[in-house]
Parts: structure tokens; C-alpha cells; sequence
């Protein structure tokens, strides 16, 4: 029986692509080198702003310059993150059913905790009991230690916990955490990635996910 639910962030609730686009090109000029497409960036997102970073960067680039540029598209990405950053249609819906069901919901991402506690505050007010992120203490998805943070937390046993994300490292994750696991089609990845990298669940619309959730209690 389904008892709580953990969302992904970026590619999942909100459609973040267009501003860490921008975010990452801005950076890139900064430092004088070649921009992305955003096809390019959405290919890199999934694992932090770090490894954005490391991915968008000539292979040529050493540590120092990464760890510089880095450093420079959080102070960037930070004030710039809510340009054209959007709930997914439908998210508002799927929220409130969950919750007129009794399911608690939580959101794990590998966004800086600060950052993401503000952004669900300010785009989903209400709608979560925990917001998990980089607390600077536990490991990052694909880690299992926020589902486990989470679980203790909500105190729901994880055979009751369903992980909901858009990349193989959020099936990975839902995989260490040994949870059961949604993917969504309208994030980040495609259709043969999600299908291939152990998702118990597609989701190819927001709607499915209660559909699942219903099937799964």
C-alpha cells in the first residue's frame, strides 16, 4: 500500500530547462567558452549543478576550472532560477489528489536543500511534509540516503514509498533505496532511456500517476 510519495524536482514537478540553459550559457561566456544547446543541457542535468557543469565544459578542462565555473553558475543559478522555471501542467491536480487520499508527499532532489525548500515554498505552498536536498551531509541521488532521511522522517516504511523522477538516476536511486518507482515522460529523458533504466512505472502523463498510485493501494 502506497503511503507516501517522493517526487523528483527538476524534470518532474517543474520545468526548469530553459533557465539552467540560460544559467549555464551565461557562465560559459563568462569564462570564454562555447555555449550549449538547450538539447545539449538536457542531456547533462540529473546529477547537481556540479556535474552540469563538468559536462557542459571542454573534456580539455582541468579541476581548477571546473570547480571555478561551478561555483560561479550556483552564485548565477541562484538568482536566476525562477525566469521561466514552471509547474508542469497538471502538477497542481495530482498534488491535491494525493493529498485528498491521505498520501503524504515529499520532493528529493539534488538541488542545494536552502534552494529547493524556497522554490516549493514559493511554487507549491503547503503541498509537501519534506523538502530533501544537498544538505552538504548526505550523499546525492543516486545515494539512497534522502529516500531514507525521508522515510525515517514521514516514519513510513519504504515498502510503502513510491520514487517519482524523469532520469536513469532516479530509477538508480529508487533502486539503492529499494523502492518502488514511477517514471515521467514529460521531463528531462526520453521514452527508451526511462524504459531501459528499471522503472517499475511510465507515467507518459501527469494523470497516470494517480491512475498508478490507485492501482498500486
Amino acid at each position: 500500500m502506497i503511503k507516501a510519495v517522493i517526487f523528483d524536482l527538476d524534470g518532474t514537478l517543474i520545468d526548469t530547462l530553459d533557465d539552467l540553459t540560460d544559467s549555464m550559457n551565461f557562465v560559459l561566456c563568462e569564462f570564454g567558452f562555447p555555449v550549449r544547446t538547450k538539447a545539449e543541457i538536457r542531456s547533462f542535468v540529473g546529477n547537481g549543478l556540479g556535474m552540469l557543469a563538468k559536462r557542459a565544459l571542454p573534456s580539455k578542462c582541468d579541476d581548477k576550472t571546473v570547480s571555478e565555473v561551478t561555483i560561479r553558475l550556483k552564485e548565477y543559478y541562484a538568482l536566476h532560477s525562477r525566469i521561466k522555471t514552471k509547474p508542469y501542467d497538471g502538477i497542481f491536480e495530482c498534488l491535491d489528489a494525493i493529498k485528498q487520499k491521505g498520501i503524504k508527499s515529499a520532493v528529493l532532489t539534488n538541488k542545494l536543500e536552502s534552494a529547493a525548500k524556497k522554490l516549493c515554498a514559493d511554487l507549491f505552498p503547503g503541498c509537501f511534509d519534506m523538502v530533501c536536498g544537498d544538505n552538504g551531509t548526505d550523499k546525492l541521488k543516486p545515494a539512497p540516503d534522502g529516500i531514507e532521511r525521508i522515510s525515517e522522517y514521514l516514519n513510513v516504511n519504504k515498502d510503502d514509498i513510491v520514487y517519482i523522477g524523469d532520469s536513469e538516476v532516479d530509477a538508480e536511486t529508487a533502486i539503492n533505496a529499494s523502492v518502488r518507482s514511477i517514471g515521467v515522460l514529460w521531463g528531462f529523458r526520453d521514452e527508451d532511456i526511462l524504459e531501459s533504466c528499471g522503472f517499475d512505472e511510465i507515467a507518459r502523463e501527469v494523470r497516470d500517476i494517480i491512475d498508478i498510485i490507485e492501482k498500486n493501494s
